[in-house]
């Protein structure tokens, strides 16, 4: 399945899920994606759609837009976020 990802300055295509690009990624620090999944859980309790830590050496945490179980899932690296918005000017 091929996917785009974006970064700062470029968006180029990868032929790897969303997680599989997360797991691979977190695999090169020798961890895995359900291990960080799991500890995010037991840090923040068993909230839905917490953040994730890809790489504690850089500082790297994602968080997703809805549940990773979507194929369609955005991960959102908070460093990359500039400002928000509301919607229609109400909060969600």
């Amino acid at each position: 399945m091929k996917q785009g990802v974006t970064e700062l300055n470029r968006t180029f295509i990868v032929d790897s899920s969303p997680l599989e690009i997360l797991n691979d990624s977190i695999r090169c620090i020798g961890f895995d994606l359900r291990g960080a999944m799991e500890t995010a859980k037991w840090l923040l309790g068993n909230k839905h759609m917490c953040p994730v830590m890809v790489n504690p050496i850089h500082n790297i945490c994602v968080f997703p837009n809805k549940s990773a179980k979507h194929a369609d899932t955005m991960w959102f690296n908070p460093e990359h976020i500039v400002r928000t918005n509301t919607l229609n000017g109400k909060l969600r």
